[in-house]
């Protein structure tokens, strides 16, 4: 498999329902031009305004020096940033991939690269779920940035959630873009060891 077999134009009138598909059977779909240009570069600027201030702004989301950094619960933070990304066409798409069921948002991150270093980061599930608070038990993740709880997720749970992407700047695969196993979807909750064990030599499916 290569992205171009899952990869589908927004201006498709078919895109919806092949990129439900695709999620149903490979667990992931590319979606190009789902923004205007003019959406694009507004997302852009906004994020490059969020970045520079974010040392100051969001020191509990920042880690100065580090190679990737992340600011934690978006939009809570900056409500405008609702508007921007979640256009009908995105929204659209979404309740399609879920069967049409209600959404019910969890978090908004943003994550990049600072340039400054490379960075490798482990195979990995995003298997925790953020809750309202943390049991402290067998199933829990502790605290994440900004202080919110998280738990290892069941099959159940995870089968109903579904995590979105959006590229606000190029991505290149040479320049350490996202790479994911298509149908890992099914694969049982693992740690990293198990994780490892179950990719083996499969090749992965860089998205850039």
């Amino acid at each position: 498999m290569n992205i171009e077999s899952i990869s589908y134009r927004a201006d498709d009138p078919d895109c919806v329902d092949r990129v439900a598909a695709a999620v149903e059977e490979h667990g992931c779909a590319l979606v190009l031009d789902l923004y205007t240009g003019d959406q694009l570069a507004a997302l852009q600027e906004w994020n490059r305004g969020l970045v520079d201030q974010a040392p100051t702004l969001y020191p509990d989301y920042w880690k100065p020096g580090d190679a990737v950094f992340a600011i934690k619960s978006v939009y809570e933070i900056c409500p405008e940033a609702i508007e921007m990304t979640l256009t009908p066409a995105l929204v659209k798409l979404l309740l399609a991939t879920s069967g049409g069921a209600p959404l019910d948002f969890h978090a908004a991150t943003i994550m990049g690269r600072t340039g400054e270093h490379g960075n490798r980061i482990e195979w990995h599930q995003d298997n925790g779920i953020p809750v309202d608070r943390d049991l402290k038990d067998e199933r829990s993740k502790g605290l994440r940035e900004g202080g919110v709880p998280y738990r290892f997720g069941r099959d159940a749970d995870l089968e109903r959630g579904i995590e979105c992407r959006i590229n606000i700047e190029p991505q290149r695969e040479d320049g350490g873009c996202l790479h994911v196993f298509p149908g890992s979807h099914r694969w049982p909750v693992a740690d990293y060891d198990g994780i490892a064990e179950q990719i083996g030599d499969r090749p992965s499916l860089p998205y850039p």
